[in-house]
């Protein structure tokens, strides 16, 4: 297998991760890795397959092809008809999917940032610090009540952002999209200081601090979300279902800034079969890329070709 889709995504993965290298140098020992395993990879050592099998299960590796893929399908995602299409699947409220379709017509593609990162605000770190002395591990109360420099809150990691990159650390009071991308992974259940705070209320409540109207999208495969086999799906069905605003108040750190009800109507949730069908309606691309064929091999491998 060959890394896909090198013209669209070296540019955008060419940045430092705080591990060294880059995301791009990432992706490339991936596919290295990989194509290391010769016909009789499946007789090694579970641990060397692991090793070198991991774009067999890796997200970011989904995450960077279909989106190219649906890129290269809407013109950098300015062509209305699918986008709306999509966002008004993803969120229930159609002035909502309108203005998420909004922020991606306006920015593209050039706009799109993968592995961003966004700041948390003053105002969520002492959130997260006032409530440690509720945390059922001990020696996390204490690191937050004697260790010195304690941050409460690292960054807040987006698989994927479309929007004004000064909105990620300063905020500018416009309108932003994240997006949190799932293959057969799920959402963490908790922080480091705090017990009960999810990874989906987290990116809400970070955006909505650093946005005038921050738009939350969860990509997951269909077949999680029909079988109810991740905490996410859980999650999800609660924060968009009719008791959502309440869930949204109860498991939120700060006040609602613009409102729960705000917050609720800009959660989104996608299946990755939805945008597949809009790169490959049919099962053919709609886009011409001569990495088409090879993408859509990679996806039926991975059981998401909805076809």
């Amino acid at each position: 297998m060959k890394g896909l889709f090198a013209d669209m995504l070296k540019p955008k993965l060419h940045k430092p991760k705080a591990t060294g290298g880059t995301y791009w140098t990432m992706l490339q020992g991936w596919v290295r890795d990989y194509n290391e395993c010769g016909k009789s990879w499946v007789t090694a050592s579970t641990g060397y397959i692991r090793r070198k099998r991991q774009l067999d299960k890796h997200e970011p590796v989904i995450t960077y092809y279909v989106l190219a893929a649906l890129s290269s399908a809407t013109n950098g995602f300015r062509v209305v008809g699918p986008i709306q299409q999509l966002m008004t699947r993803a969120f229930g409220d159609p002035a909502v999917a309108d203005r998420a379709m909004a922020v991606l017509t306006q920015w593209g593609w050039d706009g799109l940032q993968f592995e961003a990162q966004m700041t948390p605000t003053q105002r969520i770190r002492d959130a997260v610090a006032a409530q440690t002395d509720g945390f059922p591990v001990a020696y996390v109360r204490e690191i937050a009540k004697r260790k010195k420099g304690v941050r409460f809150e690292s960054a807040t990691h987006l698989d994927a952002y479309v929007g004004n990159s000064a909105c990620l650390t300063n905020g500018d009071g416009t309108a932003g999209l994240g997006i949190e991308a799932k293959f057969t992974s799920d959402i963490d259940g908790h922080t480091t200081y705090c017990a009960h705070r999810n990874q989906i209320i987290r990116n809400v409540e970070v955006g909505h601090e650093r946005h005038a109207e921050f738009l939350f999208l969860l990509l997951t495969p269909r077949a999680y979300r029909e079988r109810m086999s991740r905490l996410y799906c859980y999650k999800m069905k609660e924060y968009m279902g009719p008791t959502g605003v309440d869930a949204l108040r109860r498991d939120a750190l700060i006040d609602p800034c613009q409102g729960a009800c705000a917050w609720q109507k800009r959660i989104g949730w996608l299946d990755w079969e939805d945008m597949i069908a809009v790169a490959y309606p049919n099962g053919q691309p709609a886009f011409s890329h001569p990495d088409a064929d090879a993408l859509a091999a990679v996806l039926k491998e991975r059981r998401l070709w909805p076809w």
